[in-house]
């Protein structure tokens, strides 16, 4: 796939989302975008950090998402995993070297704050953090357990548990009438056969990018899954774009991130599209 032909794909989503909008305007935004993008590789190493400072912003060691840029970020959520964006933003306007990802301290400082619990990070709002600093924090009255479902932790876990996940997809695809309705309104991947393949697919991808990382940067055994899937976006990051860093299996570590990101993002999609079909149906709260 070329570059053209990525950039000509996502007009036509673009297209598809709002057909009112002027093809020569769609055109416009697409050159605008790509401006700085030169080659497939960029796609990450640029354009994910444009994609990131246009939502994002820094107070202090805590990551919010800009106030007037929530809705959109909202929307933009159900299409990519919001830690690989709030990962792209630590590395440009955080990390400074590989030392600074594997040390305690950093992790400490601004992995745990801001990934530590949730990915889905608020706006800043300077009265509702100062009721959350009197109070200790707030009580959460209302939950949907749909709604609670992060895609960022939910993969992780069919990772590491992928025959638990397929044995439950398979017994609701059989046994369920209701998840089966659900399941013929997603593409032809959410059939348990199919996924059960995307997902040993995902994992020798995930294999095949510490195997890459690990021979320029050691990854602590210690390291918590959530941790590893930080380490990954922030060293493919550094590894791409910091001068003077060895290049010799860049193009090799692209390719694997790519596939990594493109399953992740069919994850959160599928993830979203659950959240919002099952928004209608009784919930505990």
């Amino acid at each position: 796939m070329t570059l053209n032909e990525v950039k000509r794909r996502l007009m036509i989503i673009a297209r598809e989302h709002n057909h009112v909008i002027p093809h020569h305007y769609l055109r416009l935004v697409s050159d605008s975008s790509f401006a700085e993008i030169k080659t497939k590789s960029q796609i990450f190493t640029r354009g994910l950090i444009q994609l990131a400072d246009y939502f994002l912003e820094k107070r202090n060691n805590r990551i919010y998402v800009k106030i007037e840029k929530f809705n959109a970020w909202q929307e933009q959520i159900a299409y990519m995993p919001p830690m690989l964006l709030i990962c792209a933003f630590i590395f440009k306007n955080i990390v400074s070297s590989f030392d600074d990802i594997v040390s305690v301290s950093f992790y400490n400082q601004y992995i745990a704050p801001n990934l530590g619990y949730t990915s889905l990070i608020p706006p800043y709002i300077a009265q509702l953090e100062e009721l959350k600093r009197k109070n200790a924090g707030l009580n959460d009255l209302h939950i949907h357990l749909n709604g609670t479902m992060e895609t960022d932790s939910v993969w992780l876990d069919i990772l590491h548990y992928p025959e638990r996940v397929i044995h439950e997809m398979r017994d609701s695809a059989n046994n369920n009438e209701l998840a089966k309705e659900q399941y013929e309104q997603f593409d032809n991947w959410t059939r348990p056969d199919k996924l059960e393949t995307l997902i040993k697919r995902a994992i020798l991808l995930r294999e095949k990018l510490f195997e890459k990382i690990c021979t320029i940067k050691p990854i602590n055994d210690s390291f918590t899954r959530q941790q590893r899937a930080v380490f990954i976006f922030l060293c493919c990051n550094i590894y791409a774009c910091i001068p003077g860093t060895r290049r010799l299996q860049h193009g090799s570590i692209i390719t694997y991130l790519f596939l990594d990101l493109s399953i992740r993002c069919w994850c959160n999609s599928l993830n979203a599209m659950v959240s919002t079909s099952s928004s209608n149906t009784p919930q505990m709260g």
